[in-house]
């Protein structure tokens, strides 16, 4: 099972919460995922893709309706379906890294 979560609000970029996700996703045993930043409309978003079996999916959802990052602020949560390919895991983290190490030498 696929699924698409956005999740807007101000901020939902620069606290952690891609990975705040991804640690949850790992705990949940998803074994496929992947979570970007946009802007749309003026609003940021996460936008989250996540694979796997239907239980550990719906209790993912769950999790993210009932929890955030303590440091956003959110104002709107959807689901949608995704028929889209979803990344391992393991190269989610990887992208990360890259990401973070990055942001440390631009400094």
């Amino acid at each position: 099972m696929k699924m698409q979560t956005s999740i807007t609000g101000n901020p939902v970029h620069g606290v952690g919460y891609r990975i705040f996700l991804l640690q949850k996703a790992l705990g949940y045993g998803i074994l496929r995922f992947d979570a970007h930043n946009e802007v749309i409309n003026g609003n940021q978003q996460v936008i989250v893709h996540a694979e796997g079996e239907p239980d550990t999916i719906e209790a993912f959802s769950a999790f993210i309706r009932s929890k955030s990052h303590p440091e956003a602020i959110i104002s709107d949560i959807s689901f949608q379906e995704y028929t889209g390919y979803v990344i391992s895991i393991i190269d989610f983290m990887h992208m990360i890294q890259v990401e973070q190490f990055s942001k440390v030498f631009r400094q």
